[in-house]
C-alpha cells in the first residue's frame, strides 16, 4: 500500500526524526540548502524529536544549528521519506523515519554547528547531491518528498 507524501504515518517501527528543506528565492530562482553530514553525504538539515518543541519547531531549530539560517516553517509536513542513519562509532546501522518541513529562509550565517557545510543548490544538483551514496529504496522517498516540495513552493510562487 503506497501512502500519500504527506503522510504522517511513520514507515513501520522505526525512530522518526524531523527535517527541514530550506529554499529561498534569489536571482528569479529557488534555491536549496543542503549540510554535508560527518559520513561526507548531503541532506537537509534534520535531528530527533525534542520535548516541548512541536515537530516544525524542531525543523526550524536543525536548520539553524546545522545550517545556520533562520526562516518560516510551514506547520504542516510536506511528506515523509525513509533515511538510512549510518553509524560511524560502530553502532548498528538503522532506518529513520524523517519527517519534512518546508522553511522558507529569511536569513543566513554561519551554523552553530561549526563542523557543518551548509551549501545552497539549484533543484536539480539539489536532488543529485541527495541522491550520492543513498541506496535505492531511500533515495526514492527522499525524492518523491523533494518533488512534492517543488511542486507546492512553484504554487506558492505562483500566487
Amino acid at each position: 500500500m503506497r501512502r500519500h507524501p504527506r503522510s504522517t504515518q511513520p514507515y513501520k517501527a522505526t525512530p522518526v526524526q524531523v527535517a527541514a528543506i530550506c529554499y529561498r528565492h534569489k536571482a528569479g530562482s529557488t534555491q536549496f540548502l543542503l549540510v554535508r553530514t560527518t559520513s561526507g553525504r548531503w541532506t537537509f538539515p534534520k535531528g530527533r524529536l525534542e520535548d516541548g518543541l512541536s515537530q516544525a519547531q524542531v525543523a526550524a531549530l536543525e536548520a539553524f544549528e546545522e545550517g545556520g539560517v533562520v526562516g518560516t516553517v510551514d506547520p504542516r509536513p510536506v511528506g515523509r521519506y525513509l533515511h538510512r542513519k549510518e553509524s560511524l562509532r560502530g553502532y548498528r546501522s538503522k532506518d529513520v523515519t524523517v519527517l519534512a518541513f518546508l522553511m522558507e529562509v529569511k536569513k543566513a550565517a554561519l551554523p552553530a554547528e561549526s563542523y557543518r557545510t551548509p551549501r545552497w543548490f539549484m533543484a536539480n544538483d539539489a536532488k543529485q547531491r541527495l541522491a550520492v551514496g543513498r541506496r535505492a529504496k531511500y533515495l526514492h522517498t527522499v525524492e518523491h518528498v523533494f518533488d512534492f516540495a517543488l511542486r507546492k513552493i512553484s504554487r506558492q510562487s505562483a500566487r
